[in-house]
């Protein structure tokens, strides 16, 4: 089992982090801290370009993902907070385009069963909002373990 080898990338510890910060503020006070994700952001895109010798290009593929969801804000009029698109933003950038999408299939996944059992037993109403980013994190750490194994 590797941990911070070439299955398991430094980044992707760094995103986990990052996401159970987030999803922490999103579950305790219903928002996102922006100024997190901006300096979380900066750091991912230095340690890309001067660490990892990413290419921009690539950097810029995988904040499309959070570009898409903070402009679903948007046009459903925060059904989908702007906050998580801040936070797939910074993620994408992070972890790239494929494992980005991958957390947030993974993310969407997990939310709508949490959804359907809290509605079912009558737990939440239909219309109130569930915090997504705690599921962001539940999609990277399974994604995680599933690499180290």
């Amino acid at each position: 089992m590797k941990i911070f080898g070439a299955e398991s990338g430094l980044m992707e510890w760094f995103c986990l982090i990052f996401l159970a910060l987030c999803g922490y503020f999103d579950i305790r006070f219903k928002m996102v801290r922006v100024n997190w994700c901006l300096l979380f952001g900066v750091f991912c895109v230095v340690l890309h370009l001067f660490y990892f010798h990413t290419r921009f290009e690539n950097l810029a593929a995988g904040a499309i993902i959070g570009g898409i969801v903070w402009l679903l804000s948007y046009i459903t009029k925060e059904a989908i907070g702007r906050g998580d698109g801040f936070v797939m933003l910074v993620l994408g950038i992070g972890v790239g385009l494929k494992q980005g999408m991958q957390v947030f299939m993974l993310g969407l996944f997990f939310i709508m069963l949490a959804g359907i059992f809290l509605v079912v037993f009558k737990k939440i109403s239909f219309k109130e909002r569930i915090p997504f980013v705690p599921f962001l994190f539940l999609g990277e750490a399974v994604l995680l373990i599933c690499k180290m194994f």
